[in-house]
C-alpha cells in the first residue's frame, strides 16, 4: 500500500509515498517531469516529486483499475476502469 523511493547506489530509504487502501499495482513517471502516479485497485494518486507530497487523490473509482496507458506524444494518460 506504500511506494518506497530507495537510492540504491547508497542503498538507503529516500522517501515514502503513503497511503493507498490497497496494494499498488503500477507507477508511472511522468517525462520531462517532477510527477508520479501511483494505481492500486480504485485509487490512483497524483505525486509531486519535488515536494514529495500527493496533489491529487482519485479514489472515486467503483471499480478495479485495470489499465493505464501513456501516450508519450500526447503526454497524456488514458485510464480503463472495469
Amino acid at each position: 500500500m506504500n511506494v518506497y523511493l530507495i537510492n540504491i547506489e547508497k542503498g538507503k530509504l529516500c522517501v515514502v509515498y503513503e497511503g493507498h487502501w490497497n496494494k499498488v499495482t503500477k507507477i508511472f513517471s511522468v517525462p520531462n517531469t517532477d510527477i508520479l502516479l501511483t494505481v492500486s485497485e480504485s485509487n490512483i494518486k497524483v505525486w509531486d516529486l519535488e515536494y514529495d507530497e500527493c496533489i491529487k487523490n482519485m479514489n472515486e473509482h467503483a471499480s478495479e483499475i485495470v489499465f493505464v496507458y501513456h501516450d508519450q506524444q500526447q503526454e497524456e494518460f488514458v485510464l480503463t476502469i472495469d
